[in-house]
């Protein structure tokens, strides 16, 4: 993926997600005609391609000590696994939106800039 090349030649971290997708299924060809058995004629069946959502954050270990999770795949996806018992049962959704905006989010920006960039790039 382009995008993913141009994230790390900045060396800017990212978390890629795969997602159920969205719309309608896509033609490919089954995975037992690659190129080595490709038959000529042979009908292509309709399978679902994942969604690839490409999440630039800054580096995990930018995430204050005191945040009582990490700020890795799973919780940009949403899902907040805290360290322990006590960090889950004291967070709550401001306090974790604070610390994403502040901790682990691209400053704006940047983030522009980058979306533009990879919006204009090649598929």
């Amino acid at each position: 993926l382009q995008s993913e090349k141009e994230l790390q030649s900045r060396n800017i971290a990212h978390s890629v997600v795969l997602a159920p997708p969205v719309g309608e299924r896509r033609n490919r060809k089954e995975a037992n005609e690659g190129m080595a058995n490709e038959a000529a004629g042979q009908e292509e069946s309709p399978v679902l391609t994942p969604e690839v959502l490409i999440v630039p954050r800054k580096f995990e270990g930018d995430v204050r000590s005191t945040a009582g999770f990490n700020a890795a795949v799973m919780e940009v996806s949403g899902i907040i696994i805290a360290h322990n018992e006590e960090t889950y049962d004291s967070l709550n959704e401001d306090e974790i939106q604070e610390i994403f905006q502040q901790d682990v989010a691209l400053p704006d920006p940047l983030l522009e800039e980058l979306i533009c960039k990879v919006a204009w790039m090649p598929a």
